[in-house]
């Protein structure tokens, strides 16, 4: 990209093409152009603007159409917004016109800016960039284009103003900074290619200098009448600059260095460029001698001194050359020239202090002016070439000849420290280079070797170039220069003291005479202290008078033997200025004061103090270790914090209130608080300092505290005590934090009282009102903003400042509660609009703020409002997302944004692709990302909250810019990419948006090219991006897993978007990428050591690994989600790519098997346990499980990111970190955090192939199936040969997922499950079991216990299937008996909520029980005792009953308003009582529990006695309550049927008979059925019941018949069972009903609803319900036959017969609503002999329906008739004889007839032979 731009980097100073005629009509008519090679579209609204503009700038117009398309497309503007303004003097064409001229200085600017930044990245060596930037500049960046730069730069100042520009003043004054801005970048390339990338040239140098003298140092401007301040401003940086590139072409860091000898002018790097070219020097030095009165010639005067002077000396160690030395030679026998040129500069017209503090002071300096119109990045080396120039003067003057010594300390100052305002960056990089390179030289390091000498008579200078030189300020510390700086004041050699007026006899010292002394020598007599200090001068130290003789006081230098430490002096110094009187140590007897000291002391009494304080403090917060070595140096009577306590007080007492003084007495207190915490905290917990008031704390806050800081500084307007003391209290927070766990917890909680008090201060009284007051720097308000936000949001993200609400809290978590509650009110859960209106004013400040602060120039106010927007939206992220509960942010984020248009929403989603730092906008995306996923929230539709469709559109196309952008910042691609996830997820129109392109879904599905809303989808973009996976795979594989997430989720919506996802489902590419990402190897970053403790895992390794594996996770749930939108298997099809892909990995035998087993090889948790130990027993003062996050929540929760971070919350570790260094906790938990991405990265692969797999699976099959017997075969063969190759992986540790895959793949090739296979299979199986990882454990827990049981029941199924005997089944018999013996542990599941793991349980019991009963039958050859003697040993079965009459009534799942309609462990319980008692020998131990007992006490038993129970539910659906009460019918009918002979009548007796009676009016209910006349549809369930209750009375009967004899009436049969007199009263009319559904096939599916529909479903229940019916008919004819005694009829003489009346009415009358009549059997007995042509089965059903017919006419006809017979009886009688007259007879004779036809049987000879004997005698009836 650069190198195409190669020509126009080399011109970047050029100006553009004039407008010729030519030009003009190239736009003439034409719509497309050619420009170098490209082709542009035109329209008439482009050639328009195109004239319009190239008149306004002089411009070419082909030039203008290109500036014109790219400002366009990069300022994401439309062309069409102008069409409605055809006037060219419309206010619409005038703003765009402003907006174009920006961009078009801007674009002119950022040519020339580009090659600077190329210029400085080719000056870091570790840059990135740095290899790129060498290799373009290398082809351009020379002398010649510095030259040019130099040209371009002069014809710049000369350049006027465009005559149309000038009358117009807004645009003039647009031209005008535009003009200087360019001067001044133009100026910026020539300094920077000389700098560090071009040697010195003398000829450049001679060209600076003349061009500066024709400029007047670019003073002399065109356009300079119409100049305002700023231009000003901008034309003083121009001679700053010329003056810089100047002396930076004179290269004075080499002409400082010593001359060696023997080196000629021509050799030395300082002489050589004016050696080699004495033109040039003859011409800069002739510049020179015209310098006159420009004081802007005072530093050059001096930078050329040092090299003419370095040419004489120079000249003494070999010859110059003739013409070189004529060149600075004098002719007037004066001093040489370079001392003219010092004098020159020295001269007071020439004002070089003057000069010097404005080079110093200038805006180049500095990175946060806005003069520059930009970032300054080049500031450090402007200020390195300004040390340099500072470093000239003391090595042309000793600093001794100086009058005013204080003023070359400002300027050392100035150029060591940074303004308190600018950014210190790499400001102590100087300072290190002077400590460790400069100071070797003696006339560098002469200044601060006076300020030494002269200390400390002379206080301040040593103590303001100590700071200086410490290179440590407020945010930037030095520890290396601090160090050196402590070093130096430690060992002094010298003190200069003045010498009190004392009685000569009275004084400690003496005069001595010496000899060559050229001063007065003094002697101490005795020990002498110094004044207002500990430090004593030990007797017979010497000194001499150094001020002149006579002079008062005198000023002694003396020179004690040993060196003493100016810290002391410094320290005790401070301390006897702050101390009140009483507080004074009397070791400060001398003197009164340390302005006895020096005068310093008296003469700035009102920053001498604040200056030593600062130098302390300075010092102190370079490093920890520095700072306790400092106060180890001071020693035992170290009172730092009683010194910053004295200027706290002070500076709040004094009048005016001292701001400056208090703010460094609260950094003292900063910079002590890691070494003396608690006396701070002793100090300050009963005073109000914390509050910006003096005084103490009284005994109850009435009212809000009053603050003096605060009021004071609300009149000023400037608040730099308030800022100050905000960064104290965070200070005294994170002190707080990091001794929580090692203090007593009392101590914490005074400590938390404290903060809590400042706290709510802070909150009340700056919090919510800081907004109002009146500043003078606008950036005040932000950075109060940014403070408060920095201490709220340290609170409420520190897990160990939320104490839990519970009675269990740790008392140190217990004990911040105060300050937590506090901070709850302000931001959390307890705050409201007023509390949140500062942040929300923050984050709704909008984008063009930002952008408008940096157009102005102030980008230090725009990059601190960009920091507070972004901690605004971190922190709102946080509240909204750390509670389950909806924050109330969530309601205001679709409000209106303050002092913005739109609503917050649409104002923090322009952050995104604003220009913005990706920080911001990745924050905002992560904000919105939350807001949406957020709890509560599920009605929010975003897309309304931010304007019309077309705003919705563009903001969606601004967003996708940024996706496509492949340049854009990773982060940011990763989070907005995130953010569609979650719009897809919960936000359905923005889901529609985004994946088809238009508003509405049905838009799209029937015009899809029509209906676009956007030029190109998300859906489009994520797919076109796997086009990079092998790339993104690589380099980033988090971008990848963010493409596949949102992927993921699109495809969970894929039904709602046919057309979309059908196309995408048959691009064979798409799919071919998803086959390569699941089948890559990926190998594990992991050494192969036995020690894992100690294993080192390297970071962004891991981190990579882990992300890897998460798109391959993703992959395969794509494809899963892919078939399960197929709605069944069936419809899976050859077209179908991602079948293709899986069918084909499936196949591949050898291929599958490699992949699924390096999936499935997974680390156990014990290695990244074994870390988490590790780290505990490293750091034990640590919380480590408190600051452990949660579990994640989905994936979104970004707390749980794969990587150091994965596992704790490392800020809050680092925090904690006492007894171990900070690297080597963060080492530890980034360990930890990596060790478990692995773990559970890896975890989610194998689980994701298990899905996968277990999802489609049956669409394999299926698609195998229709290619054929042959190749679904070999599908069966290849995952049945997995099998066995995976298995032996799950008997390692941790690898349930294995467990769950040989689940699905056994339930996939459950049909090819040979002998041979089972053979391995099941030992294996068995093995599982036994293995204590997978242990079937209690049902309390879940484990492995699903996938397990599934596989226990597969290989059962295979075994019963394939009539295989394993003996290896007998063993998983037997382990999962053992899980049965803890049946009990499903009791506590009875009163708890509704959850997944009572769901899991429950389901697992099923599968259990089912298999169970497959091991119950013959084919399996399980010995029986295997599961008898456990049910006979242990209580599984009395547990078991136990569950069924406790068992609760729940919801099927947990949705608001389910019905109750399951309950739980029920029937899986029952189905286990129900095999039992199939089982002859289990039934009686089932009978002794009391099961039959326990199910009249249910919760079913209510609904059942009330006989409510209907087979469906009101919706239609069937009733999961009434197949639970056909299992309990079926259970109790098997246990009567199954007990022994002896014991059925008991159980009847004992159980049964309350069963039944207790749910009588239930089972009445099927004696009553009725499909012809209810109302309701017939179910198939009311069927199953009919069937079931008739199978219960014929069990009873059974059970109950033994004592019957022959004569007893019907009625007396029936009334031997329970309900027995109601069964007889209903049954006929059930039998008709019966009868009648069984002679109507096809009325009965009409009746179930079965018509319309086709199916095989719909054919097995048509014939389920035909064969119920039929079994319902034999049950009730069995039932009849027995209890009408018509066994008796037949056989036993008429006396014996049972008496009247009979069962069956005495009619051939047939009627839907009337009991059973002859008629009915005879019609029922037509049926039955016609179905016995293609139905054996009912031979018996006639047999007895015929039988029953002839009977029932007999016994009408001649039984006996009870003595009290009613006349009913009679009337029946008479009745039957009348049917048999009218020929009853002949039909019954008719009816033998017809069926002895169908059926050879001699059943129907006796029947006949019945019938005729009973009908003979009826001519005695007549």
């Amino acid at each position: 990209m650069l190198v195409a731009r190669l020509a126009q980097l080399e011109q970047c100073g050029s100006i553009l093409h004039r407008k010729t005629k030519e030009s003009c009509k190239i736009l003439d008519n034409k719509k497309e152009i050619t420009w170098k090679g490209m082709a542009f579209q035109i329209d008439s609204v482009q050639r328009d603007l195109c004239l319009a503009i190239s008149d306004q700038l002089d411009i070419d117009e082909l030039e203008v159409l290109v500036l014109l398309r790219t400002y366009l497309e990069s300022e994401h503007h439309s062309i069409g917004m102008l069409e409605h303004k055809k006037s060219l003097k419309s206010d619409g064409f005038d703003e765009f016109l402003d907006a174009f001229y920006v961009f078009f200085f801007e674009e002119q600017l950022a040519v020339i800016r580009c090659v600077s930044a190329l210029l400085r990245i080719a000056e870091d060596a570790h840059n990135e960039l740095f290899d790129i930037a060498t290799s373009v500049l290398d082809k351009f960046a020379d002398t010649k284009l510095a030259q040019r730069c130099l040209k371009w730069f002069e014809e710049e100042t000369s350049k006027p103003l465009p005559s149309n520009v000038a009358s117009d003043t807004h645009y003039a004054m647009l031209w005008v900074r535009q003009g200087l801005e360019r001067q001044l970048a133009l100026l910026e390339v020539a300094f920077l290619l000389y700098y560090g990338r071009v040697p010195p040239c003398a000829a450049f140098t001679a060209d600076v200098l003349e061009c500066a003298h024709r400029t007047q140092f670019g003073q002399r401007q065109a356009n300079a009448s119409i100049f305002d301040s700023d231009a000003y401003e901008k034309c003083q940086c121009i001679r700053d600059l010329l003056v810089f590139l100047a002396v930076e072409c004179l290269n004075l860091e080499a002409a400082l260095d010593v001359v060696p000898e023997g080196v000629s002018a021509s050799e030395d790097p300082a002489l050589a460029p004016f050696a080699s070219d004495i033109d040039a020097l003859n011409r800069s030095i002739a510049q020179l001698e015209m310098a006159a009165s420009n004081v802007a010639y005072s530093p050059l005067l001096l930078g050329f001194a040092l090299v003419l002077r370095r040419l004489e000396e120079a000249g003494t160690h070999s010859t110059l050359d003739p013409r070189l030395a004529a060149a600075v030679d004098v002719m007037d026998n004066g001093p040489p020239i370079w001392r003219r040129l010092v004098q020159g500069a020295f001269d007071p017209s020439m004002e070089l202090y003057g000069m010097l503090r404005a080079l110093v002071s200038s805006p180049l300096l500095g990175t946060g002016t806005r003069t520059l119109g930009a970032s300054n990045l080049s500031a450090l080396a402007y200020r390195a070439v300004f040390k340099g120039l500072l470093l000239t003067i003391t090595d042309l003057v000793h600093p001794e000849y100086f009058t005013d010594i204080d003023t070359l300390v400002d300027l050392w100052c100035c150029t060591f420290r940074a303004k308190a305002d600018d950014v210190p960056d790499g400001i102590a990089a100087l300072c290190t280079q002077f400590w460790t390179q400069d100071i070797q030289y003696p006339t560098r390091a002469s200044l601060l070797s006076l300020a030494r000498r002269r200390f400390p008579a002379s206080f301040r200078p040593l103590v303001l170039l100590m700071q200086a030189l410490s290179g440590t300020m407020p945010g930037s510390s030095s520890p290396e220069t601090a160090m050196a700086v402590i070093d130096f004041l430690a060992h002094v050699s010298s003190v200069a003291l003045t010498l009190p007026k004392i009685a000569a006899s009275l004084a400690p010292w003496q005069t001595i005479d010496e000899l060559e002394a050229p001063s007065v020598t003094y002697q101490l007599r005795s020990d002498m202290q110094i004044s207002s200090t500990r430090v004593i001068l030990p007797a017979g130290t010497r000194g001499v008078l150094v001020s002149p003789p006579g002079e008062v006081p005198a000023i002694v230098l003396w020179q004690p033997v040993e060196p003493i430490s100016a810290w002391h002096i410094l320290h005790d110094a401070l301390l006897a200025r702050v101390s009140t009187p009483s507080r004074r140590l009397d070791a400060f007897e001398g003197g009164d004061g340390p302005w006895s000291l020096s005068p310093d002391w008296s003469n700035c009494t009102a920053s001498l103090d604040i200056e030593v304080a600062g130098l302390f403090t300075d010092v102190l917060q370079a490093e920890d270790s520095i700072g306790e070595t400092l106060l180890s140096h001071l020693g035992e009577h170290e009172g730092l914090v009683s010194a910053a306590l004295g200027l706290v007080r002070a500076a709040l007492t004094s009048s005016p209130l001292g701001v400056r003084r208090l703010c460094h007495g609260y950094r003292l207190l900063m910079a002590l608080l890691p070494h003396r915490s608690n006396e701070i905290w002793q100090w300050i917990r009963s005073t109000n300092i914390l509050i910006g008031s003096p005084g103490i704390v009284p005994l109850s806050d009435v009212e809000s505290p009053h603050s003096a800081l605060l009021a004071h500084e609300k009149n000023t307007g400037t608040f730099t005590g308030t800022l100050c003391l905000l960064d104290l209290l965070y200070a005294l927070l994170e002190q707080t934090q990091s001794s929580q766990f090692i203090d007593p917890p009392q101590l914490v909680q005074v400590k938390a009282s404290v903060l809590a008090r400042s706290f709510a201060w802070v909150a009340t009284d700056i919090w919510n009102d800081h907004r109002n007051w009146t500043y003078n720097d606008n950036s005040t308000w932000m950075q109060i903003s940014l403070k408060c936000m920095r201490l709220f949001s340290a609170v409420l993200g520190d897990p160990c400042l939320n104490p839990l609400k519970k009675p269990d809290t740790p008392l140190h978590m217990d004990a911040v509660r105060p300050l937590h509650e506090v901070v709850e009110r302000v931001l959390g859960e307890g705050a409201t609009s007023l509390t949140l209106a500062p942040m929300l004013v923050a984050l709704g400040t909008g984008h063009a703020r930002i952008d408008a602060l940096y157009r102005s120039g102030h980008a230090f106010a725009a990059r601190l409002l960009e920091r507070l927007v972004e901690t605004c939206l971190s922190t709102t992220s946080m509240l909204v997302t750390r509670s389950q509960r909806s924050h109330l942010l969530t309601t205001l984020f679709v409000s209106a944004a303050p002092d913005a248009r739109g609503t917050l929403a649409s104002v923090i989603l322009a952050y995104i692709p604003a220009a913005v730092p990706p920080s911001l906008a990745t924050a905002a995306a992560h904000l919105v990302t939350d807001i949406v996923r957020a709890p509560d929230v599920a009605a929010l539709r975003l897309a309304g909250h931010l304007g019309s469709t077309n705003q919705v559109e563009d903001v969606v196309g601004l967003l996708l810019d940024v996706l496509e952008n492949s340049f854009a910042d990773t982060s940011l691609r990763v989070a907005l990419w995130q953010m569609f996830s979650a719009f897809v997820s919960s936000q359905p129109a923005l889901a529609t948006l985004l994946l088809t392109g238009a508003h509405l879904a049905h838009d799209h599905a029937y015009k899809p090219s029509d209906s676009s809303a956007l030029k190109r989808t998300a859906l489009q973009l994520a797919v076109d991006s796997l086009v990079l996976t092998e790339d993104l795979w690589t380099v980033c594989p988090e971008l990848l897993d963010a493409v596949l997430g949102f992927m993921t989720e699109a495809w969970e919506h894929a039904v709602a978007h046919p057309i979309v996802f059908g196309a995408l489902r048959k691009q064979p590419e798409f799919w071919d990428r998803l086959d390569r990402i699941i089948c890559k190897k990926v190998p594990v970053p992991l050494l192969d050591s036995s020690d894992l403790l100690f294993e080192h895992v390297q970071n962004e390794e891991a981190t990579q690994y882990a992300f890897q594996l998460e798109c391959q996770a993703r992959a395969l749930r794509i494809m899963e989600l892919d078939l399960c939108t197929l709605k069944m298997p069936r419809q899976s099809s050859g077209s179908s790519c991602c079948i293709r892909v899986l069918e084909a990995l499936c196949s591949d035998e050898n291929r599958f098997i490699e992949i699924l087993h390096h999936a499935m090889q997974t680390m156990p948790m014990a290695v990244p346990r074994s870390v988490e130990q590790h780290a505990g027993s490293l750091a034990r003062d640590i919380p480590w499980p408190i600051l452990r996050h949660a579990p994640r929540r989905d994936d979104y929760d970004r707390q749980r990111i794969y990587g150091p971070y994965y596992i704790y919350h490392l800020p809050s570790v680092l925090l904690r970190s006492q007894t171990t260094t900070s690297a080597d906790v963060e080492e530890l938990a980034s360990c930890v955090g990596l060790t478990w991405s692995i773990v559970d990265a890896q975890a989610k692969r194998a689980r994701a192939w298990t899905d996968c797999l277990g999802g489609v699976m049956a669409h394999l099959l299926a698609q195998a199936e229709a290619q054929g017997s042959a190749k679904y075969e070999a599908l069966q063969r290849s995952l049945s040969r997995t099998v066995t190759h995976i298995g032996p992986l799950a008997l390692a540790e941790d690898r349930s997922h294995v467990v769950l895959l040989l689940a699905v793949l056994v339930g996939a090739s459950y049909l090819n499950l040979n002998k041979e296979t089972l053979s391995q299979l099941c030992p294996l199986v068995a093995q599982l079991c036994e293995y204590p990882a997978y242990k079937l454990p209690s049902f309390a827990s879940q484990s492995v216990r699903t996938p397990l049981v599934q596989l226990m029941l597969t290989v059962s199924s295979a075994c019963h299937r394939q009539n295989v005997s394993e003996p290896a089944l007998s063993s998983i018999l037997s382990y999962a008996m053992e899980a049965l013996v803890q049946l009990d542990s499903l009791i506590p599941f009875l009163d708890a909520p509704v959850d997944e793991a009572a769901r899991a349980a429950e389901a697992d019991l099923d599968v259990l029980i089912a298999f169970l009963r497959t091991c119950m039958t013959t084919e399996t050859s399980v010995p029986k005792s295997t599961w008898l003697t456990p049910m006979r040993e242990t209580c599984i079965i009395p547990a078991a009953a136990s569950i069924l009459r406790c068992a609760p009534l729940t919801p099927e799942h947990n949705g608001a308003g389910a019905p109750r309609t399951h309950i739980r462990f029920f029937m899986p319980v029952l189905r286990l009582i129900e095999a039992l008692s199939a089982q002859p020998v289990a039934c009686e131990l089932v009978v002794q529990a009391g099961v039959v007992r326990a199910l009249c006490t249910t919760a079913l038993s209510a609904l059942l006695e009330q006989g409510a129970l209907d087979p469906v539910l009101p919706s239609g659906d069937p009733h999961p309550l009434h197949v639970t009460w056909l299992l309990m019918l079926r259970t109790v009918v098997r246990l009567v049927e199954n007990l022994g002979l002896e014991s059925r009548a008991y159980l009847v007796d004992a159980d049964v008979q309350a069963f039944v009676n207790m749910y009588a009016l239930q089972i009445r209910r099927s004696f009553l059925f009725s499909p012809l006349t209810q109302p309701s549809p017939v179910e198939i369930g009311q069927l199953h019941e009919v069937c079931m209750i008739l199978r219960l009375f014929r069990s009873m009967w059974m059970a109950k018949a033994q004592g019957a004899i022959s004569s007893d009436s019907p009625m007396s049969r029936a009334r031997r069972m329970p309900l027995g007199e109601y069964f007889l009263q209903d049954i006929p009319l059930l039998l008709q009903q019966i009868a009648y559904v069984y002679n109507h096939p096809k009325e009965l599916l009409t009746m179930l609803g079965l018509t319309n529909h086709a199916g095989a479903p719909t054919e097995s229940l048509s014939k389920f319900a035909q064969q119920t019916v039929k079994e319902a008919l034999a049950l009730l004819l069995g039932l009849l036959w027995d209890i009408s005694g018509a066994d008796a009829i037949l056989t036993f003489d008429k006396e014996d017969w049972p008496m009247l009346p009979a069962v069956i009415q005495p009619s051939m009358h047939v009627a839907p609503h009337a009991p059973a009549s002859f008629g009915t059997l005879l019609q029922l007995a037509s049926g039955l002999t016609e179905d016995t042509k293609h139905d054996q089965d009912v031979c018996g059903l006639l047999e007895q329906c015929v039988g029953l017919c002839v009977t029932q006419a007999m016994v009408w006809d001649q039984g006996p008739v009870p003595i009290y017979a009613n006349e009913c009886v009679q009337v029946g009688r008479d009745q039957a004889r009348a049917e048999l007259e009218a020929g009853l007879g002949r039909d019954i004779d008719a009816a033998i007839q017809t069926a002895s036809n169908a059926i050879r049987n001699p059943w129907w000879d006796v029947l006949r032979a019945f019938h005729e004997r009973c009908t003979r005698p009826r001519s005695s009836y007549k």
